[in-house]
């Protein structure tokens, strides 16, 4: 059976607003009216999150840009996802809906 995470796409909420600070960045849920920091690691994945990915694609970008293990990178991902997901920050994709990401 395939793996339910990788059919599904997070991208930005259209309620998020971002600028960057260095190599950090700053994003305002327009919704809530709550301000959330992102470390160097967090603004890396904001950014590429500018077209919808899976955990997995997300994964492969990060142990590209960053030494860490994949499992690490993998296990980090899911709770930073699911994290920025409750706070509005991202929304999940069904990967059915024609998106197209990177590998």
């Amino acid at each position: 059976m395939a793996d339910k995470s990788n059919t599904i796409l997070f991208s930005r909420s259209t309620s998020a607003f971002w600028c960057e600070l260095g190599e950090d960045a700053v994003v305002f849920i327009g919704s809530s009216g709550h301000y959330f920091g992102l470390n160097q690691l967090a603004a890396f994945v904001w950014q590429k999150l500018a077209i919808p990915l899976s955990i997995e694609q997300m994964t492969t970008l990060v142990v590209s840009e960053f030494d860490v293990p994949r499992a690490i990178a993998e296990a980090d991902l899911r709770v930073f996802v699911e994290d920025m997901t409750e706070k509005g920050m991202l929304t999940k994709i069904s990967a059915s809906s024609n998106c197209v990401g990177i590998p």
